[in-house]
């Protein structure tokens, strides 16, 4: 949630101070709100039809796409990375616990987990716009907290991954025996 966070937030504050007006980067986050929107839709249908695993991989390698967009967004390339990727990786943060809680735990206390995932999440939300505040402050720009975002989300899909992994062979013992 904190490299999500540091991509939605940021967009109209990071055309603006890279040259674009205020009405440019305004239809920028429109665009990106649109994206979003057709991005949960998708989302939730790649869930249904290619698993979790693969939209897991899916939604982190659009939301790195976003945020490398948006390190380049000087260009119109840029730009368009972000505004098409930007959809797919933002809507993880309300698509997926819900997802994740059962798939990962089961529905035993799902209420529980998924509230401590929830939690989790506000906290990423909280702490997201106080890091790029205190990255801008120090540098004059967002490149860092960019490229800090595109590192959570590295370590989070490789965390995701080894969590797919130890499950899979969990369940092939559990085949197994």
């Amino acid at each position: 949630t904190i490299a999500i966070n540091g991509l939605m937030l940021n967009v109209a504050p990071h055309l603006s101070n890279i040259g674009y007006s205020i009405t440019f980067s305004a239809n920028i986050v429109a665009l990106t709100m649109g994206s979003l929107a057709l991005g949960k839709f998708f989302l939730g249908k790649l869930f249904d039809k290619a698993g979790i695993q693969a939209s897991v991989v899916i939604a982190s390698s659009a939301n790195i796409l976003a945020l490398i967009g948006l390190i380049f967004a000087t260009s119109y390339f840029g730009l368009g990375l972000t505004i098409l990727f930007v959809g797919v990786g933002c809507a993880f943060a309300t698509i997926a616990p819900s997802v994740l809680s059962i798939e990962l735990y089961g529905r035993k206390d799902y209420n529980a987990i998924f509230g401590v995932m929830t939690a989790i999440g506000s906290l990423g939300s909280v702490l997201g716009p106080i890091i790029t505040g205190v990255m801008y402050d120090a540098s004059g720009d967002y490149y860092s907290s960019f490229k800090l975002s595109i590192t959570f989300s590295v370590i989070a899909l490789i965390l995701y991954l080894s969590i797919f992994l130890r499950q899979n062979r969990r369940h092939q013992v559990e085949t197994i025996s």
